[in-house]
């Protein structure tokens, strides 16, 4: 193994200080390693259902739409009926759903409409997600 002096590298050392058998040492490390990934990923996994899971839920409430621009001009902003995603995230899941909106390229429109209209859609709902996260906080 190659002597780094991270941390990884510092207990191969005090291993080899104490068992005296390089291969064991490599092989302690290795399974530090490997355990230490197994438990990254199962908390991130959990944490990803966690979020998903309350963003799915908060989306049962959604309608009738409670945040909205009226005439192109007015904003008509409301909290979000079920905080769970919020409370979890600290985003609001309507703000999430109006850069959904923002990103989809479902558009059977030429790429430069498609520009315009994001260039357009960015300025109000940017606008739009402000008023409600202020109300949120």
């Amino acid at each position: 193994m190659d002597v780094d002096l991270t941390n990884n590298g510092k207990i191969y050392l005090l291993l080899l200080n104490k068992i005296h058998e390089p291969y064991i040492c490599d092989y302690i490390i290795h399974l530090k390693k490997e355990q230490e990934e197994k438990e990254t990923y199962h908390y991130h996994s959990e944490r990803w259902n966690d979020i998903v899971l309350s963003y799915f839920n908060c989306l049962k409430t959604r309608y009738p739409t409670y945040s909205y621009i009226l005439n192109g001009k007015d904003y008509i902003s409301n909290i979000d009926k079920n905080l769970e995603f919020f409370n979890k995230t600290g985003i609001s899941y309507q703000v999430r759903e109006l850069v959904m909106t923002l990103i989809n390229d479902d558009d059977d429109i030429s790429e430069k409409e498609k520009k315009e209209w994001r260039k357009e859609d960015d300025i109000i709902y940017g606008k739009l997600a402000k008023c409600i996260m202020n109300k949120m906080r």
